[in-house]
């Protein structure tokens, strides 16, 4: 019984986490990105190629969420990748001024059939875990203002993509 009470708390806290966006300040996407990388331990059969535009604005945002958020997409494409093959980090300010974070990787792709539902809280293919990653982070940069992408081929693998606003420089 404690067990499945602590389970359902955890649960709670990671629905409502995304709404609370208390702790904002000023984050560096790259060293977010660089900093969920970290975490993982990375096959030796997997070759991760980074490619950050030096001297980005930075975002606002809770940079622990941010890091976890990156970590989600970074974890999926990790497992779907099954220890071999590439996986690109890239960042960039865009033409229209957004700061962009692109995740992809060569894996084998999301069938068609699951990308419809692939941001629906609880919606899984994997059977032992709860479904709520893509879900959080896709509501997460919602509530930044941002935008999450994801464009999936079968046999070719995945590319998401965030978009964020840059933090406005005051006028001197």
């Amino acid at each position: 019984m404690d067990r499945y009470a602590a389970e359902s708390l955890t649960i709670m806290r990671s629905i409502r986490e995304p709404f609370e966006l208390a702790d904002m300040e000023p984050v560096d996407v790259t060293d977010c990105l660089a900093e969920a990388l970290n975490g993982f331990t990375i096959e030796p059969g997997i070759i991760v190629v980074e490619r950050y535009q030096p001297d980005l604005p930075p975002v606002m945002a809770s940079p622990e969420n941010l890091c976890e958020a990156l970590n989600h997409i970074i974890d999926n494409a990790l497992e779907a990748m099954g220890g071999k093959g590439q996986l690109w980090l890239s960042t960039r300010r865009r033409l229209d001024g957004l700061v962009e974070v692109v995740i992809a990787d060569d894996g084998p792709g999301i069938p068609t059939v699951h990308q419809t539902h692939l941001f629906q809280r609880g919606f899984t293919t994997k059977p032992d875990q709860g479904g709520l990653g893509l879900w959080w982070t896709r509501v997460y940069v919602s509530q930044l203002g941002g935008q999450m992408k994801l464009h999936s081929t079968p046999g070719q693998g995945t590319v998401v993509s965030i978009r964020l606003p840059a933090v406005q420089e005051a006028p001197s």
